[in-house]
């Protein structure tokens, strides 16, 4: 089953052609990539879906409902949770009270905080954070804070995450054990999963396919061995 469908989107602001034509699909249960230098239109593309940018034209469908014209609550509220590339966590708040947060606003709408918190306290212990439930999330670590945006995506009762660079910045233990913690969440929550990434390794390893962008323009996609071997890619990174 198909859990998103991207058909010719493309975005413009102003002479600049941020995405043209840009078409893919992602199967239920899958993690697919986003691969492109900085400026390829990557997280353009993910304001795009989650609703947060307008697309010029073209059509996307999530679950089988168009998103056209939805607002980001509402996007999410069917089941589309994303993270962002700078991680900006409520700092005077307690890790828990972030994720409750996330979980009153999201798809599940846990109106109850006793149903909010159960939420948060599992979305935490399944990014392996539980234990710093009540620390203030302004103290945590880069690599805390980026599981800590999963958490707040997870707890909002997301079936589709956007994942938009969680692992930069991270050593290479971090980005291994960050994997790991992405392949069980797939696994148990049978989530379906896209991800941006410039930490090469990681994305080749996590990922089912790659969508490669240049300037806005797909230029491979497929397997991830087929796309590290295709002319357009190697040209694009290596000259």
């Amino acid at each position: 089953m198909t859990m998103l469908r991207v058909d010719n989107v493309s975005k413009q602001f102003g002479g600049l052609k941020a995405l043209q034509d840009v078409s893919f699909s992602v199967d239920e249960g899958t993690i697919f990539g986003l691969m492109g230098a900085n400026g390829a239109g990557k997280t353009t593309l993910f304001g795009v879906i989650a609703g947060q940018i307008r697309p010029n034209g073209g059509t996307i469908t999530f679950d089988g409902r168009p998103l056209a014209g939805q607002r980001p609550d509402q996007i999410c509220r069917m089941g589309l949770g994303r993270t962002f590339q700078i991680v900006r966590p409520f700092a005077n708040l307690s890790v828990l009270e972030n994720v409750i947060v996330s979980a009153m606003y999201g798809a599940v709408r846990a109106h109850r905080l006793e149903a909010a918190t159960q939420a948060g306290r599992r979305a935490l212990d399944e990014v392996g954070l539980g234990h710093l439930a009540d620390q203030a999330a302004g103290s945590l670590t880069l690599s805390n804070q980026k599981r800590l945006e999963i958490a707040r995506a997870l707890a909002t009762g997301a079936k589709l995450l956007l994942l938009d660079e969680v692992m930069a910045g991270l050593t290479a233990t971090e980005v291994a054990q960050m994997s790991e913690t992405l392949f069980r969440l797939r696994q148990e929550r049978k989530l379906t999963i896209l991800i941006i990434e410039h930490v090469m390794g990681a994305l080749m390893n996590l990922s089912d396919r790659i969508l490669v962008l240049d300037h806005g323009v797909p230029i491979a996609m497929g397997p991830p061995e087929q796309v590290v071997a295709d002319e357009n890619v190697i040209r694009v990174y290596f000259g």
